[in-house]
């Protein structure tokens, strides 16, 4: 049987019950968690442990936070708040940004071994593992480094046999480089799931990344942007969920909101922006249970199987059936 490295130490798929698969619960920069800790929100810890909480309150056991290294990931609070509430926390390795120059030029074995370590030994000293890897394209669509890290990533999960997740940019299908990439390299593709499909309602492309035999991440529930910019709006969001259950894609979607319990990048805006964001999302990590899950069902999608979206295929992408 597979095992699941959670922060608090491997779980049995069964254990993972109703789960909430992109999350960012503490996110930062890289190096606040280890060396600059004040500047998180006074009340860091405990809005996190309410959030999670929450979370339990309506059954949600499990959640895959979505931080990895340069995004502040902070495995030793993590594995605090996953002991405080008993809801099993899964944490990430791997790069959302472009690679700083500063890092150096380094090959793709090279930039794996970091994802290994953190998958097989622990981040840094803390002995805390990652359970999932993560890489990511976005508007700038297939650049040198973005190669390197999707090669990365490729060679690190066939080597620790850890599933990988695709932080990607639908607008511009970064989809196509991201999963041809992981191809080339020889990477399962039913070990992969590719997030955020939500930013387009190309069937057309949807179906598609159905097609490569990867999951499907359905997340950024409820929209969070700022006046002026153009997005698909929630309502239509969750129109394409049910455009993409009657296509026959239930059995590869994985659910969650991309929300952010807490955020130096969010946390510190204008108070009157700090408002506005705050009403967009009252529900926080309920939005999908109390808020999407009832107008799909008024749409006519039964509860039952949106449930079973939400256990059993974190299940089965786990372990990889």
């Amino acid at each position: 049987m597979k095992m699941i490295q959670t922060v608090t130490g491997p779980i049995t798929p069964d254990e993972l019950g109703y789960t909430l698969m992109h999350e960012h619960i503490y996110s930062s920069s890289i190096g606040v968690p280890e060396n600059y800790p004040q500047l998180y929100r006074d009340d860091v810890d405990e809005v996190v442990i309410g959030d999670l909480n929450e979370m339990k309150s309506v059954g949600i056991k499990s959640v895959i936070e979505a931080s990895p290294i340069d995004l502040g990931r902070d495995v030793k609070r993590l594995k605090a708040a996953s002991e405080a509430t008993g809801v099993h926390i899964v944490a990430c390795t791997g790069w959302w940004q472009e690679f700083a120059p500063t890092l150096g030029r380094f090959t793709a074995e090279k930039i794996a071994s970091l994802f290994i370590d953190d998958v097989q030994k622990g981040v840094g000293e803390t002995g805390i593992k990652a359970g999932i890897i993560k890489a990511a394209m976005d508007r700038e669509g297939l650049t040198p480094a973005r190669d390197l890290l999707h090669r990365a990533v490729a060679i690190a999960a066939k080597e620790t046999g850890a599933p990988v997740m695709l932080h990607s940019y639908p607008q511009a299908e970064s989809g196509r480089h991201q999963l041809r990439i992981l191809q080339e390299e020889g990477l399962d593709m039913s070990r992969v799931k590719i997030d955020h499909i939500l930013e387009t309602t190309d069937m057309d492309y949807i179906k598609w990344v159905a097609d490569q035999g990867c999951w499907i991440g359905v997340d950024r529930l409820p929209l969070i942007t700022f006046p002026g910019n153009f997005a698909v709006s929630t309502e239509t969001r969750i129109k394409t969920i049910k455009r993409m259950i009657d296509a026959g894609m239930s059995d590869i979607m994985l659910l969650s909101h991309d929300f952010m319990s807490i955020s130096t990048m969010f946390d510190t805006l204008p108070e009157e922006t700090l408002a506005y964001v705050k009403g967009l999302n009252p529900e926080r990590f309920l939005f999908l249970h109390n808020v999407v899950f009832p107008k799909l069902v008024e749409m006519g999608v039964d509860l039952d199987l949106l449930m079973k979206m939400s256990t059993e295929n974190p299940k089965r992408f786990f372990e990889g059936n």
